[in-house]
C-alpha cells in the first residue's frame, strides 16, 4: 500500500479570504484596518494614539506601525505600550478597512490624544530621522479589554509627525 503524496499548498489547505503574515504564512481570517494621524510633538513623551479591544468576541492583531518626522532636521522616537492606565480615551478616529469590499466596520476603538496616568508595558520602539520613513512589523495581540498606546517624543519642539497604525480584527 502506498502513502498519498504530500502536495504543496492547495486551495483545500488555504481557506478563502485568508490573510498571510510577513513571511507568507497563514495567520487567520479577518479584516485589516489602518489609520493615520499627523500631530505636533515636542521633547516630552506625548500619548498620540490609543487602540482598544472593546468587544468580548474580538481579538486585535496590531502588526504595522509607520512613522516619519515631517519637520526638516528633527527626529522622532515612537514607543508602543500595552495595557496603559487610561483616564480619558481622547478623540475618536475613523479607520479605513483595507479589505475595501467590507466597509469601515471596525470593532476596535482608535482614538488620538488619549489621557493616561501610566503608560503600561513597553513592547516596541522605533525612531525616524528627519523626513525618513521608519517601520515596525512587530505583532502585538490585544484580547478583550486590552489596549495599545503609542507615544511620540521629538528632538525639538513643534515637530510634525505622521504615524500610520495597522491592525487585523478577528
Amino acid at each position: 500500500m502506498s502513502l498519498p503524496a504530500i502536495l504543496p499548498a492547495t486551495s483545500r489547505q488555504i481557506p478563502d479570504h485568508s490573510i498571510f503574515d510577513y513571511y507568507n504564512k497563514q495567520t487567520y481570517l479577518g479584516n485589516q484596518y489602518s489609520a493615520s494621524l499627523t500631530t505636533t510633538v515636542g521633547t516630552s513623551e506625548l500619548p498620540i494614539l490609543l487602540l482598544r479591544s472593546v468587544s468580548t468576541s474580538l481579538a486585535l492583531f496590531q502588526n504595522l506601525l509607520n512613522v516619519v518626522s515631517l519637520t526638516a532636521s528633527n527626529n522622532v522616537v515612537i514607543k508602543v505600550y500595552v495595557n496603559p492606565t487610561v483616564t480619558g480615551n481622547g478623540t475618536p478616529l475613523s479607520p479605513v478597512n483595507n479589505r475595501v469590499a467590507y466597509g469601515n466596520n471596525s470593532k476596535g476603538l482608535l482614538t488620538s490624544a488619549p489621557s493616561v496616568s501610566a503608560n503600561g508595558t513597553l513592547v516596541n520602539i522605533i525612531s525616524s530621522q528627519s523626513l525618513i520613513n521608519a517601520q515596525s512589523n512587530i505583532l502585538t495581540v490585544l484580547d478583550n479589554a486590552q489596549s495599545l498606546l503609542v507615544t511620540a517624543t521629538a528632538s525639538s519642539a513643534s515637530t510634525s509627525v505622521e504615524t500610520l497604525l495597522g491592525w487585523y480584527e478577528l
